[in-house]
């Protein structure tokens, strides 16, 4: 049997950090994030201790701004605000979730467009759409740089499937394809025969949030699969784990190419991330 390869995201990370590095050392003084934290979820601590630790790595000065959920929506958008207005600070994150019933999308937008290092926000996305200089969100950007750079795809007329519609990956991932010129083969809850779909597709991209949903039956032979998914589960022996969008014992051998959950898309996200950071110097510098 034909034996899948597996992508080194780890080690492709460590590649894509140190071209970060390279850019970063040839400006006058170090880039400056700064990321927003509202209240204490666990996940979101240990991914933004990733980052920081990252940014270090490559000179970047990275620090957390925390605050307490019962602070409220109004202290978050006067920190934006400030942050915002502050000529030290070149990029900034919002670290979602926020709390239960805020808007998100309202805190995003709260970002201005240059320092947006996440790219989420509406100024963001609407320059996109026009043309005009503005981040690209991490994790979408990494993914085409896996499918391009890693794989070797070009992308007009590349049947791509992109399983999901989410705000961070799903959404902006099918623009920058359809942008790109790739065939988008877009995969929904509400679609119709979604694994006939995907079949249809070289590169399928499972960025739904059900853990191992992308099966043989979904692929073509041959076809490259980016697993985005990551959802915390416990074994049967009380272990907690993350599982991806994909079912990679069902898929070996019948796929060229994957991308591993955890291991993959995670820290290509983080380097990618911090490029944007190293890029927001090069408009304000």
């Amino acid at each position: 049997m034909t034996t899948t390869q597996l992508l080194n995201g780890k080690a492709l990370g460590q590649q894509w950090l140190a071209a970060v590095a390279a850019r970063v050392a040839q400006w006058p003084r170090p880039p400056r994030l700064v990321i927003v934290q509202v209240g204490d979820v666990r996940a979101s601590t240990v991914y933004v201790g990733k980052k920081l630790e990252a940014a270090a790595a490559v000179g970047i000065a990275a620090e957390r701004l925390h605050l307490r959920a019962d602070e409220g929506e109004a202290a978050l958008h006067s920190t934006l605000h400030a942050l915002a207005q502050d000529v030290t600070v070149d990029a900034i994150i919002v670290q979602t979730p926020l709390p239960a019933g805020w808007d998100v999308q309202a805190a995003l937008d709260a970002v201005p467009w240059p320092k947006d290092v996440d790219g989420l926000s509406t100024a963001s996305a609407q320059r996109r759409a026009q043309g005009l200089p503005a981040h690209v969100p991490a994790t979408p950007a990494a993914v085409l740089r896996v499918i391009t750079e890693a794989w070797g795809h070009a992308l007009p007329g590349l049947p791509v499937a992109v399983i999901g519609n989410g705000r961070v990956v799903g959404a902006p991932l099918r623009a920058l394809l359809a942008q790109a010129g790739a065939q988008v083969l877009p995969i929904n809850r509400e679609t119709p025969h979604p694994q006939s779909l995907a079949q249809q597709a070289r590169v399928v991209v499972a960025a739904c949030g059900v853990p191992g949903l992308v099966n043989e039956h979904w692929l073509q032979p041959g076809a490259d699969v980016v697993d985005v998914g990551l959802t915390p589960e416990e074994t049967p022996e009380g272990k907690r784990t993350l599982r991806g969008d994909v079912d990679a014992l069902r898929i070996e051998g019948h796929a060229t190419r994957r991308t591993p959950a955890p291991g993959g898309i995670g820290p290509l996200t983080v380097a990618q991330l911090l490029a944007n950071v190293a890029a927001v110097v090069g408009l304000t510098a």
